[in-house]
């Protein structure tokens, strides 16, 4: 618990100041039959509350609509746990555990070497190879990033 309150509070003290009128800011244009009604977040904020007074007291996302629907959820919430921590245990069997990464790999061969460990997984989900070469690319960047901090401790 301690570590959490740490973790929150180092975030608070490093977000990033937000401008005073950053609520008043234009965001969105809404097309109306006189003519376009340019809405800040402000606006929006209090157009969502007047129209779903229980946003806070249940889980609501934004758009409106349940965060997800499942019906076994709702009737019978153990079991549905438990199915969701099989799919969990078994997409853990589906992952192979990456042997070695040696120093001085490119961002490419480690890359690589995850999306090996995973692909019986995306075999599994049948994802469109456009999907998981859009996987590829994102975690090249990220793994690029995680190496910079690796190589400097000062980040």
């Amino acid at each position: 618990h301690a570590e959490v309150s740490k973790i929150l509070q180092k975030a608070k003290n490093e977000r990033p100041e937000l401008p005073p009128d950053w609520l008043d800011t234009p965001i969105f244009v809404e097309p109306t039959p006189d003519g376009p009604i340019k809405l800040t977040l402000a606006e929006i904020q209090t157009r969502y509350k007047k129209d779903h007074p229980e946003w806070d007291k249940c889980s609501e996302s934004f758009p409106p609509g349940p965060l997800y629907f499942d019906i076994l959820e709702k009737s019978t919430p153990y079991w549905r746990a438990r199915d969701l921590e099989n799919k969990i245990r078994e997409a853990k069997k589906m992952i192979q555990p990456i042997v070695s990464l040696a120093e001085n790999q490119s961002t490419d061969r480690i890359t690589d070497k995850i999306l090996e460990s995973i692909k019986p997984m995306t075999e599994e989900l049948s994802l469109d190879p456009k999907k998981v070469k859009q996987i590829r690319n994102a975690m090249k960047n990220e793994v690029a990033s995680k190496l910079e901090s690796l190589e400097d401790p000062t980040k």
